[in-house]
């Protein structure tokens, strides 16, 4: 039977879930589309049930998802576009949405795995940068990816679309405020780097430790010199051009990598 109403409890949820109080609240996050739906399903995080229409069941990438989601025994509910569309928030929404659970990680377990590279994101406020920014996190082989409480909330859908299935696979902690986790990793032994346009070390002359943190200033007003002075390193990506700053994922993807470079990963 379809689900038309709104008010339907499944319903409600999913498009609840747009509320970060709500995600709190529930440790719940909306996957939406197709590719997102299927790494969830292959994913370890338990998917509560999926959303879909009519129209998404007759499509050929349907029979996969649903037949795979039957096999985990997921549950699923088929919608009228019109509740779907108001769960999705988009204007053509993709057809079928899932309720994720939230993945939850500890700094104890970050660090047990061994030589680690923590990327702290320090009052980040779009989520298409913040999603940019997990991606490229996952794919350079950072263990983490931390948040203040005053960047937008990585489970955001907006994050989540952004970040191309990175939501489920890095592992992502929140910390109070840039001091705190400044405190607590070196109460972990973490070197802490911090990055800034204006540094004296440049990038490829640093050598990073085995158990770092590196540390990213705001979209706008960057990291301040108060912030700089907690830093072990204050490193600067070398720029001949004549562009003022990097993009949070660009600058993010080049530390990684030169990481990477020096620990012979690559």
């Amino acid at each position: 039977m379809e689900i038309t109403s709104s008010q339907n409890k499944l319903a409600k949820l999913a498009s609840g879930l747009h509320d970060r109080k709500i995600r709190e609240r529930e440790k719940k996050f909306l996957a939406e589309g197709v590719r997102l739906c299927a790494e969830a399903l292959d994913s370890p995080q338990p998917v509560d049930f999926l959303l879909y229409t009519a129209p998404f069941a007759r499509s050929p990438e349907a029979t996969v998802l649903l037949r795979r989601a039957g096999q985990k025994q997921v549950p699923l509910f088929q919608v009228s576009e019109s509740v779907l569309k108001k769960a999705s928030g988009l204007q053509t929404p993709p057809g079928v949405m899932g309720v994720v659970s939230q993945p939850q990680y500890s700094l104890e377990t970050v660090l047990s795995a061994g030589s680690s590279c923590l990327v702290f994101a320090d009052h980040i406020q779009d989520p298409g940068n913040l999603g940019a920014l997990l991606r490229t996190v996952e794919a350079l082989g950072g263990s983490a990816l931390v948040t203040d409480k005053g960047s937008v909330d990585a489970f955001n859908p907006k994050v989540v679309r952004g970040s191309m299935g990175a939501v489920l696979r890095c592992p992502i902690l929140q910390a109070g405020s840039l001091k705190e986790w400044v405190a607590l990793a070196r109460r972990r032994k973490l070197q802490v780097v911090m990055a800034h346009p204006r540094a004296q070390k440049i990038l490829p002359e640093f050598s990073f430790g085995p158990v770092s943190t590196v540390v990213l200033g705001s979209e706008g007003q960057g990291l301040s010199l108060e912030d700089l002075k907690l830093a072990d390193h204050v490193v600067k990506v070398p720029m001949p051009g004549r562009a003022e700053s990097l993009n949070l994922a660009v600058a993010a993807g080049i530390l990684l990598y030169e990481r990477l470079r020096q620990s012979k990963k690559i």
